[in-house]
């Protein structure tokens, strides 16, 4: 059961990957991808949330120097709080982006990093899955 309409799903995102200067459309694709737009969704990975956040990631990307950033994480550890689960997803795109730019890499790589880690760089599956995913309406 989603507790949140696709709207407010859709606000937070814009929001969220504005703020860090990522494309919101990109992380309505991911939620499509991730988890079909599911808060609670959990994968055999053990991934949680409508972002499909690792909880291997989660701790680096929730602790962040919040003195530069408005976005403080106020639900604690909870990965099925949807802006949670969406400001730590936007933190760790924004983190591989920078360094795909940073080893040469200037298209959409750090989607797959996001989903492979370092190791992204040498699939591209998930990018094309990301890009091609439909964002539906309500």
């Amino acid at each position: 059961v989603v507790s949140a309409s696709l709207q407010q799903i859709y606000d937070c995102a814009y929001e969220v990957a504005n703020y860090y200067g990522l494309d919101p459309a990109i992380m309505m694709k991911i939620m499509a991808v991730e988890s079909n737009y599911n808060p609670y969704a959990v994968s055999a990975t053990g991934d949680h949330g409508i972002c499909q956040i690792n909880e291997r990631w989660y701790h680096k990307f929730l602790i962040w120097d919040d003195s530069y950033d408005e976005y403080t994480i106020s639900s604690g550890y909870n990965l099925y709080d949807i802006m949670t689960n969406i400001i730590v997803s936007v933190r760790q795109l924004v983190t591989w982006r920078e360094y795909a730019q940073s080893i040469g890499y200037s298209d959409y790589t750090y989607l797959e990093m996001y989903n492979k880690g370092y190791n992204g760089v040498y699939y591209s599956d998930y990018r094309n899955r990301v890009l091609n995913a439909a964002i539906p309406s309500e």
